[in-house]
């Protein structure tokens, strides 16, 4: 089975950017690498999109690939020369089972309530989505507006959890009764610039909704100033 195959038969996020309008060409495909370097962010330990080795990079007709398969860490992103990013990012919680050290992770009465799906994880990651939007709007490829799809996979059954020893845990259950959460939108890039964090709060906001958790935009907005924003 491929990696792409085994992440998708588990919780997984799907995610799309691509300029407003399509150009099957609008970089070459040696300049995809410096542009992703230049769009990729580093809020927390692990940078989105991920790179690993160079060696790991592969050059399609048309593209630019990678694939990371360690530990819970299982995500393949291509890039390709019409400014189309794609990415896909198994769920962590759901690739316990790779740990060596399980030194991560909710507390073994939490996993066996069935699957989870992180707070903190999902709102940094909503984050990064619409910060490497941003900076990809202002590369070569990019365009006036920007489309974004987010894709939350297989989450039916699934329960919110809070992922950070620094919170209080949740008082009450809540649960996912959808197969997947869709949100996608064209964004101006001049609203996509002025407000990234504040457009990224809000549709992790409408994701934690539909597991029944109404949290505050304000709340969530205050969680991302733990992360390491740093010039762009």
């Amino acid at each position: 089975m491929s990696l792409e195959d085994e992440i998708r038969g588990r919780g997984h996020w799907w995610i799309v950017i691509h300029p407003g309008t399509y150009r099957p060409k609008r970089a070459e495909l040696d300049d995809l690498e410096a542009i992703m370097n230049r769009a990729r962010v580093r809020l927390r330990g692990w940078d989105f999109p991920h790179f690993g080795d160079r060696d790991l990079i592969r050059r399609r007709m048309r593209s630019i690939s990678c694939s990371t398969d360690w530990e819970y860490y299982r995500e393949i992103w291509r890039l390709y020369q019409s400014g189309q990013f794609t990415y896909l990012i198994g769920i962590h919680e759901d690739w316990l089972d790779r740990l060596k050290d399980l030194g991560w992770g909710a507390p073994p009465a939490l996993r066996d309530r069935g699957p989870l799906l992180g707070v903190g994880d999902s709102l940094f990651r909503m984050t990064e989505i619409f910060e490497f939007a941003r900076r990809m709007a202002l590369t070569p490829i990019g365009d006036e507006s920007m489309h974004i799809k987010v894709e939350v996979g297989q989450i039916n059954g699934r329960m919110l959890w809070v992922d950070s020893p620094n919170r209080v845990p949740m008082e009450h259950e809540y649960r996912a009764e959808i197969e997947r959460f869709v949100m996608e939108d064209e964004i101006p890039t001049a609203e996509l610039v002025a407000e990234s964090r504040q457009l990224a709060s809000r549709w992790a906001h409408e994701l934690f909704t539909r597991f029944g958790w109404s949290a505050p935009v304000e709340m969530l907005q205050s969680q991302q100033d733990e992360l390491r924003w740093q010039a762009s």
